[in-house]
């Protein structure tokens, strides 16, 4: 099984998934559980780059989504960004 992401300007398929089963899940929420023990020790200020870089980098994928033409709305527009999205993803 499968699960979809549709573009919804215009309904169209972005990309498929596939669906994840309870020993796929298990593992990712062990790995996440051992991510969060192991920074939950870390000092805030060394958090802090970490999360700067990541802000710096949504923004700047902000910015390439935006771009010059943030008052143009168009079906091309939208179908470009949504192409910058899935290759950041």
């Amino acid at each position: 099984m499968t699960d979809q992401s549709l573009n919804p300007f215009n309904g169209k398929l972005v990309k498929s998934f596939d669906t994840l089963g309870d020993a796929a899940l298990e593992t990712k929420i062990a790995t996440a559980e051992a991510c969060f023990e192991t920074w939950r020790h870390k000092p805030f200020s060394g958090l802090m780059s970490v999360t700067m870089v990541g802000a710096m980098k949504r923004g700047r994928l902000v910015h390439r989504i935006a771009g010059p033409e943030r008052t143009q709305r168009s079906p091309e527009l939208y179908a470009e960004r949504a192409k910058i999205i899935a290759k950041a993803a």
